[in-house]
């Protein structure tokens, strides 16, 4: 072929040269994301300043230092492209070695100046160095499983036939017809193949690894590409792309049909009209081009927003959806909102149903407040007379007869009951108002016995007003109940309806049955009251003191409203029907069975 050396070698420099750079620069791009493009152009660029030693400056450097310092930059970048290879595998490197053999060979060409050997055992020692990292990396290629790319296999194919020339060039020079002091600038056949060949692998193989590189960028974007098309199909939160320039979304996630109901193909039709409801999607414009007025303005840099709002439902449903979305630029120039939406219904459901208790939780405490004061107030007045009572009596105790104080001790007795009989009952209604504060044990309760046992009570005080007392409860009739509250109510109701009948009233009870629960009935042919009056018998809020009896006598005012806890304990109703001069009839339902 009888090529110039030189002017082959020159070549190797400017192309090493030219490769070297423009893959670092192209490394700072795209590629950039692969650590080893970098490594490869300085790797490319080391074998450069190698064929500039090694070459060009051969005639103005000693020639022994052109020889061992060439030589080594090349077995170097040989040795940087073999490290890069494992690392791009995902394998650890092997720097202590690859300096190892770069000492080895440092030595071995000292001994080899100095004994003033013959150029082609140089050549050879170089050669079987050389082979060693480019055959390492066709090894490291063809073993891995991508090899079975084909920029792999092109790739591994170069380093391969690279390597198994330098072995054929090693065994040329050691067995060939060589003359001792031909140098390695003498032209010959297999030195026209070897400049080539170097040349092939200061360009070819940079070209094979690029491919690799792109091969496995294209690879990894496809495969991020299917994880997020993976996640975003499978995601239960909808993911979607609304172009503010078209209007109209762009993607949208198959979730959205377990969102709404609706199809991808018919949620991506829809305008911010249609896929909003109407005071949503005022709402959404308006805030919209705030957005993208503040996204202009800070130079197209986008903040994360979060935002509540209401989608119809496929089958006519509105449900709340809570959204985060930003604003960025898409490579057309126009502008883009990415969401993320997800179904918050049932979260919003429960917030408005805790204001809802919240507020009927205050409401209830200043009920309380106000029915407590009530209740001070209905004892202030009785516990002050008795305080005046006791202080005239101890007055006169020494002046007056003994009969006319014992009156006056029978009236403040009974003064005291009706203390009592407010605060039993004032302690028990508090008890009911805590949870676990009043055993609640209900059973079968025999009805009839039941309020048998409660018109003893009141016998002595019926016979004293002359009212009849009847009970027309059924001998069988139960009911499921807790005695001692059952008791409770039975007593309190027939106790007001006995207090408000005159002499010779009547007084009944009586009971219905009902599918699941039992209505009782305690009616009095006595004074009856206003509807005004009936309607704030069992409002704490409106409670009022108890007017006295037909016979002066003095009430609780707090029986009925602890009659009304009582029963809703039970899961009863409570109701009153009167009418003013015809007297009253309570109502009260409590369960047959157990539920």
């Amino acid at each position: 072929m009888n090529i110039d050396p030189k002017t082959i070698i020159i070549i190797n420099l400017i192309g090493s040269f030219c490769t070297g750079l423009g893959l670092y620069f192209a490394s700072r791009g795209q590629l950039g994301r692969l650590k080893e493009v970098r490594n490869w152009a300085f790797a490319t660029l080391i074998q450069c300043a190698g064929w500039l030693v090694y070459g060009v400056l051969r005639n103005i450097l000693p020639y022994h230092l052109s020889l061992i310092v060439g030589n080594l930059l090349l077995t170097f970048s040989l040795l940087y492209y073999y490290n890069i290879i494992l690392v791009f595998f995902r394998k650890k490197s092997i720097w202590k070695i690859s300096f190892v053999i770069l000492l080895f060979e440092l030595i071995a060409l000292l001994l080899l100046v100095i004994d003033d050997s013959p150029q082609s055992y140089k050549v050879s020692l170089v050669s079987l160095i050389g082979c060693v990292p480019l055959l390492g990396s066709a090894y490291e290629i063809f073993k891995t499983k991508a090899h079975r790319s084909k920029s792999n296999v092109y790739t591994g194919v170069l380093f391969s036939i690279l390597g198994s020339f330098l072995i054929f060039r090693s065994i040329y020079y050691l067995t060939g017809d060589i003359k001792p002091d031909e140098s390695i600038f003498w032209k010959s056949a297999i030195q026209d193949i070897t400049f080539l060949l170097f040349y092939l692998m200061s360009v070819m193989l940079t070209f094979g690894f690029i491919l690799m590189c792109i091969d496995r960028f294209v690879n990894e974007q496809i495969n991020d590409e299917k994880k997020y098309r993976l996640l975003a199909e499978n995601s239960s939160d909808v993911i979607w792309v609304y172009n503010l320039n078209l209007r109209r979304l762009t993607y949208i996630s198959p979730s959205v049909y377990q969102l709404r109901g609706f199809t991808v193909e018919e949620a991506i039709k829809e305008t911010i009209e249609i896929g909003l409801t109407k005071e949503s999607a005022e709402r959404i414009k308006s805030i919209l081009q705030e957005r993208i007025e503040k996204f202009e303005s800070e130079g197209f840099v986008s903040s994360s927003y979060l935002d509540e709002f209401q989608q119809p439902c496929k089958d006519g449903r509105i449900i709340w959806v809570e959204a985060v979305t930003s604003i960025r630029k898409a490579e057309d120039g126009s502008l883009e909102v990415l969401g993320v939406s997800r179904n918050i219904d049932k979260r919003k459901k429960a917030e408005q149903e805790i204001q809802t208790y919240l507020s009927e939780l205050k409401e209830l405490n200043s009920t309380k407040d106000k029915f407590l004061s009530i209740i001070a107030h209905d004892l202030k007045g009785p516990v002050g007379g008795m305080n005046t009572f006791i202080k005239i009596i101890l007055e006169e105790l020494e002046v007056q007869p003994l009969k006319k104080t014992r009156e006056e001790l029978l009236l403040l007795e009974e003064s005291t009951k009706d203390v009592l009989s407010l605060l039993e009952n004032l302690l028990t209604w508090a008890r009911a108002q805590q949870k676990g504060g009043l055993n609640f044990e209900p059973e079968l309760q025999s009805l009839y016995a039941t309020v048998a046992t409660c018109l003893q009570v009141f016998t002595s005080i019926a016979e004293n007003k002359k009212i009849t007392l009847e009970n027309k409860i059924l001998a069988n009739e139960v009911v499921f109940a807790d005695e001692k509250m059952l008791q409770t109510i039975i007593r309190n109701i027939l106790g007001n309806s006995i207090k408000y009948s005159k002499e010779n009233g009547n007084v009944t009870i009586s009971a219905r049955n009902f599918y699941e629960f039992t209505e009782i009935c305690i009616k009095d042919n006595g004074i009856g009251m206003s509807e005004k009056t009936a309607s704030k018998l069992f409002r704490l809020d409106a409670k009022q003191a108890s007017l006295p009896g037909t016979k002066g006598e003095r009430g609780t005012g707090l029986g009925l409203i602890l009659c009304k806890e009582l029963i809703d304990k039970h899961g009863g109703r409570i109701r009153v029907e009167s009418e003013e001069g015809r007297g009253s009839a309570f109502y009260f339902t409590l369960p047959k069975n157990r539920n």
